[in-house]
């Protein structure tokens, strides 16, 4: 098997990981809000039923909405490693369901919330090994196996992809606060440039925001943030009321123009927050901009995530 073999043959299984995740998604949100002792499930089991629900929501939601290779994860080792962490935390959820289901009798009483919420573990567990074994079979016949083509450590484009991959889960982790303190909410442009640059600060030591550029012939002006050492340029769009698909291309088209004349730059990732959903196609506007050769640029990443 070639290698452009084994990547495809791994983009497929993170496809079918990706499907699966996508069509339970909102059976995991309900479950999660619905198993509440709050909402009067009592008997055994029931708080560590709801206890699982949300981590099971929370965990899929974060780490395998999206499952492309290289978009979310930098390449099949790493989505492996991933979907393998996963499933060790699936077992070790499915045995403590299924330890609780075991003491049923007829004066203790289970949860009803208890074989829902390990229904959605044991299936999302099966998916899982079934991905796993997809991978496995893919790397068998390369020689080396998949980590010997990819055991570099991800480049600091897929470092960006990945905060990029993380982003919304973040927002949504923010807006949990104590009831006595104010939800922190990502309402605009400045506010995207504000957090995404934080969480640049994690992995990259040099980060410099709005960074001067020079002038060239669709105009000047600060690059929202620039690392310098690594060569890239990130860029923050945020979508509202009249800032639409339409827009929005011709705002990155512009881009494109400015940052392939820059001689500090090789690499633009424009990151599109879209918390209304205003873009109906995000992987089609995603696909059609990233097709687009841009002369002076080695790499370009669109990101959109919601």
């Amino acid at each position: 098997m070639s290698r452009a073999d084994y990547l495809a043959k791994s983009r497929e299984a993170g496809i079918y990981m990706q499907t699966f995740i996508c069509a339970r998604q909102e059976e995991f949100s309900e479950a999660a809000r619905e198993s509440s002792p709050h909402k009067g499930w009592n008997g055994l089991g029931a708080d560590e039923a709801h206890d699982i629900a949300m981590s099971l929501w929370h965990y899929t939601d974060e780490c395998f909405l999206y499952c492309r290779i290289p978009e979310d994860y930098g390449s099949p080792v790493a989505f492996e490693s991933a979907l393998q962490s996963l499933c060790d935390w699936l077992k070790r959820m499915r045995d403590r369901l299924q330890e609780i289901m075991d003491q049923a009798t007829d004066r203790i009483t289970i949860s009803n919330t208890v074989p829902i919420t390990l229904e959605h573990v044991t299936a999302t567990l099966s998916a899982a090994e079934e991905t796993l074994m997809q991978l496995s079979e893919a790397s068998r016949e390369l020689p080396g196996g998949g980590a010997a083509v990819f055991a570099a450590a991800p480049t600091p484009m897929e470092r960006v992809q990945e905060i990029a991959n993380r982003f919304p889960s973040v927002v949504a982790r923010m807006k949990k606060r104590r009831s006595t303190r104010q939800p922190l909410e990502i309402t605009d442009e400045y506010d995207v440039q504000y957090l995404f640059q934080a969480l640049l600060g994690v992995p990259f030591l040099d980060v410099r925001p709005e960074e001067p550029t020079p002038s060239v012939a669709s105009g000047s002006g600060r690059a929202d943030t620039l690392l310098k050492p690594e060569r890239i340029v990130v860029e923050y769009k945020c979508t509202r009321h009249n800032l639409g698909a339409k827009e929005l291309r011709k705002q990155i088209a512009e881009d494109f123009l400015l940052y392939s004349a820059q001689a500090e730059c090789d690499r633009l990732f424009v990151f599109v927050y879209d918390p209304g959903q205003k873009l109906e196609n995000p992987e089609g506007f995603e696909n059609d901009l990233m097709q687009r050769s841009v002369d002076g640029l080695e790499e370009v990443r669109i990101a959109v995530r919601r």
